[in-house]
């Protein structure tokens, strides 16, 4: 490789981590893409290459690549939190037990109804803490020949800090459940 080939590559890569620093979501590699190269010279697997050494370069550092929701972003280093925290706010507020309850039932049953959410809960209405849900980004309301229904959206995968939904713990299974309150009661009374 030239001088000329390894000094382009380091200025489109230097590009890449501008673009990843200033990124207000994740940014996919097809986006990515797009925005360093007119033409389809520069190809995914190099992007990727790029992703993987800058990765590394930061290891150590107060910054950190990650891999979420479809897409890749620069975050602060989990070490670094607490620093930062005390300049920016949280880009979270706290979500209710409702709304944590509503999130994790929409996450596991993606699709799901408002009727079988509440039933889920043993409420009779969540209407309030959808709809926040929804304000927030972090589900979708969509409608359909069977009415309405809701899912998780890219929002929700930045939010618990994962790419994908398969990346969720499994759900116990009801046996595991039943131990569980078997053994939070005894102690109870215990107590």
């Amino acid at each position: 490789m030239n001088e000329t080939t390894e000094a382009s590559i380091s200025v489109e890569k230097k590009h890449l981590e501008a673009l990843l620093f200033v990124a207000k979501e994740p940014l996919t590699l097809k986006d990515i893409k797009h925005r360093l190269s007119n033409d389809d010279s520069l190809s995914e697997d190099i992007i990727l290459r790029w992703l993987f050494e800058l990765k590394i370069d930061y290891e150590n550092r107060g910054f950190r690549i990650r891999q979420i929701a479809g897409g890749f972003e620069m975050v602060s280093a989990p070490e670094c939190h607490d620093v930062i925290e005390k300049i920016i706010p949280k880009q979270y507020e706290k979500l209710s037990t409702a709304q944590n309850e509503i999130l994790g039932i929409i996450a596991y049953n993606q699709g799901i109804k408002k009727g079988k959410i509440a039933k889920i809960r043993g409420v009779k209405n969540c209407d309030e803490a959808l709809q926040r849900l929804v304000e927030k980004g972090l589900v979708t309301e969509n409608e359909n020949e069977s009415g309405k229904t809701y899912c998780t959206t890219d929002k929700f995968l930045t939010y618990l800090g994962i790419n994908d939904l398969k990346e969720l713990p499994p759900l116990p299974s009801a046996e595991e459940v039943d131990t569980e309150i078997s053994e939070k009661e005894e102690d109870e009374q215990t107590t």
